[in-house]
Parts: structure tokens; C-alpha cells; sequence
């Protein structure tokens, strides 16, 4: 097929993917019964926060409250119709960046599309955790098992193109400091993008920080690159730790019933009654292809793996009280690490290795679970089911 032929069949699919979600963006935001959603919850919050002194704590609340009084002048139907539109500019966004990833743009700009790429960029975007009947292993299909693609946050959807920007650029950079070549353009553009990213929804960032810290502890001792560099690319995610200080602030300041406490998997048990079995549900297609490759794991699945750890650990020790308990607000910063494992893991079994025939064989039968399970949970969504 030549290249123009799938670069319009990759567009097509895009205009029809995107008019679906805006078709599900649209029943979430003006339907009065089914397709729960948090959609409407932020717009009502940024417009109304508790603290009337504050516009809210994600740059979301502050981008809705600012079009409200200087657009809108709070006319809730033209809210919605704004929020429903930038959904959709904010998802076609995801899909770029999700293509280029696949196409491995950092390292070769002149790969065109492919009918490969453009099914793996679709299928990274509908792959969920494993539908299965088993009673008594968790609560739902999505709670205590996770998904790498929720439909009903629109923080968490927005700021994964941001979230997928700092990955990118910090894998740049990073490369760029084993040359001693570090761009101060890209280093500018990873600070922006690590702030934003923080800004928007703190979760991604909360366990990247300590990764970035690890991976570049790591290359430190094994000399791969120089102090002065490590230091700066330190430095630039320096803002968006002072950002995320602001909203632990705003979250927790002042409001007794509110904090952060640690235990062991306090959160987890509420919605899982197999911790094993539920991360086998979620994750089995990502951990299958890291078994595969951990004896030869690249840099971009090692971020990858690494913060999907730091992840786990956050999740499962650190949990909220008072009325936010059974919120699940660090499961966020875990449903990210699945997202960037799946990336990960999706490019390196279809487009980068080679293995054998029992293990491509198997590994096509994990996707294809965790392919169809999204499919048919993307439906059932479609249909104004109940998202947990």
C-alpha cells in the first residue's frame, strides 16, 4: 500500500475515533442519568470551588473558571460545549503523540506510516485491563484491577499528551547528555511540559520524579554521563515540584478530615480481594514482554518499568483519609504507569524483536485479551454503562 494510501486510512480512523469520543463526550456531559462521568463535576467545581477564593487546583479548573467569567459569562451550556471540543482537540493530540512514538520519531524523522503502526497506535488507545467473570477477585472490571485508557477523568485525559511529552523529551535529553550535547531548547520544552503535566493532574509526575532521580543516579555511577548534566536536567523538573507543593496546599490545608496516611495496600483492599490475580488482569501483556526482555531492556522500557514500580509502591502504601479515602486519587498516578508500559511493551513485541513462535504466539493472545477487553469496555461506556 503506498505511503499516501495509509496516511489517509490512518486519518480516517482518527476522524472516526475522535467522532466517537465526542459523541461519548457529549452524552457525559449533557445526560442527566447514565454515562458517569467527572466531566461535569470539574466544570461545576471551577465555576463553584469550596474555597471561593480559589478557582480550583488543576490549571484545568483555572483554563474553565478564566473562559467562564472572560467568555461564557458562566452560561453552563456554553461550557459544556467548549469542554466538549477541547476533549476531542486534547484526545487527537494523544493519538499524534502515540504515533510518533510508535514510528520512534527521536530517532528517525523520516518514517512514514505504516499499517502496523497505525493498528498499534489505535489498539494503545482502546487496550484495557482483562474482562473476565471472577467472583470475589475485585469490586469491577476497572476498580482494584486499573486501565490504561479510563474515559471518565478529564484530567487524567488531558494531561497524558503532556505526561507522554516528558517522557519523550526526557529520553532526549537524556540521550543528548551521554553525547554532552544537551539542547537548551529541549531542556526548556521538558521543564515546560513536566510543569504542565503536574499542573494539570500530579499523578504521572509523583512517581516519574523518582525515577528520573534513579535513572539518573544509575547512569552517574555508571559514567555514562557527567554531573553539571544530571544536575540540569534535575533542575528543570524543579517548577513542577514547586507546583505540585501549591496543590498539596490546596488539597489538605486547613481541612482536618483530609490527609495522607500509609499502610499496607489500605486503598487496593477496598476494591481487590486478589492483589496477584488483579495485576495479572491489568498488566499481563507488558509484564509478559518484560520478562521477555529483561536480560535486554532499552532505555525507553526501562523509564517505563521503573515507574510502573515506583507506581505499585505508591498505590499500595500510600492512601488517603477522611472523605477522599475511597477516592482512589494516588490509583491515578498507577493507571499512568500501565499506560506508558503498554506503549512501551506494544512497540517492542510488534516492531522492534524478534522471538520465537510459542512466544509470539503467546503474546498475541495477552494483547488480543487485553484488546478485546477494551473494545468491549469502550462499548459498554458507549452504551452509558457504569464505568467501574
Amino acid at each position: 500500500m503506498k505511503s499516501t494510501l495509509k496516511f489517509y486510512l490512518f486519518f480516517s480512523l482518527s476522524f472516526l475515533f475522535s467522532m466517537t469520543c465526542l459523541f461519548l463526550f457529549y452524552c457525559q456531559l449533557y445526560s442527566k442519568t447514565d454515562y458517569l462521568s467527572d466531566l461535569k463535576a470539574h466544570i461545576k467545581f471551577s465555576i463553584m470551588p469550596d474555597d471561593e477564593k480559589s478557582t480550583g487546583y488543576s490549571l484545568l479548573h483555572n483554563v474553565i473558571n478564566l473562559f467562564a467569567n472572560k467568555v461564557s459569562n458562566y452560561a453552563y451550556v456554553d461550557l459544556l460545549t467548549a469542554a466538549n471540543l477541547c476533549m476531542i482537540i486534547i484526545l487527537s493530540f494523544s493519538i499524534y503523540l502515540m504515533t510518533l512514538f510508535i514510528r520512534n520519531y527521536y530517532d528517525n524523522y523520516a518514517q512514514t506510516y505504516s499499517l502496523k503502526s497505525t493498528f498499534l497506535t489505535f489498539g494503545t488507545s482502546l487496550v484495557s485491563m482483562i474482562i473476565t467473570v471472577m467472583p470475589g477477585v475485585s469490586e469491577g472490571v476497572y476498580l482494584g484491577n486499573g486501565t490504561p485508557n479510563p474515559w471518565h477523568n478529564p484530567t487524567y485525559l488531558i494531561c497524558r499528551p503532556f505526561s507522554m511529552l516528558v517522557f519523550l523529551m526526557f529520553i532526549i535529553v537524556l540521550n543528548q547528555s551521554i553525547k554532552n550535547q544537551i539542547s537548551k531548547i529541549n531542556l526548556f520544552l521538558l521543564t515546560l511540559f513536566a510543569l504542565l503535566s503536574m499542573w494539570f493532574k500530579p499523578s504521572f509526575l509523583i512517581s516519574f520524579l523518582p525515577t528520573m532521580a534513579c535513572i539518573l543516579g544509575l547512569f552517574l555511577l555508571k559514567k555514562k554521563i557527567q554531573l553539571k548534566n544530571a544536575i540540569l536536567i534535575g533542575c528543570s523538573f524543579l517548577p513542577a515540584v514547586i507546583i505540585i507543593i501549591f496543590i498539596y496546599k490546596f488539597v489538605f490545608h486547613g481541612k482536618s478530615d483530609n490527609s495522607i496516611s500509609f499502610g499496607i495496600g489500605e486503598f487496593w483492599h477496598l476494591y481487590s480481594k486478589n492483589l496477584l490475580i488483579s495485576l495479572a488482569l491489568g498488566m499481563s501483556f507488558p509484564i509478559y514482554v518484560f520478562i521477555l526482555k529483561i536480560k535486554n531492556l532499552n532505555l525507553d522500557f526501562q523509564i517505563a518499568a521503573l515507574n510502573y514500580f515506583f507506581s505499585f509502591l505508591i498505590v499500595y502504601f500510600i492512601s488517603e483519609t477522611g472523605e477522599r479515602a475511597a477516592h482512589g486519587n494516588f490509583f491515578w498516578t498507577y493507571l499512568f504507569a500501565m499506560f506508558f508500559m503498554f506503549l512501551v511493551a506494544t512497540k517492542i513485541f510488534f516492531l522492534e524483536s524478534k522471538f520465537t513462535t510459542w512466544q509470539k504466539t503467546l503474546g498475541f493472545v495477552l494483547y488480543g485479551a487485553h484488546l478485546g477487553s477494551g473494545i468491549l469496555y469502550f462499548s459498554q461506556i458507549l452504551k452509558g454503562k457504569v464505568f467501574f
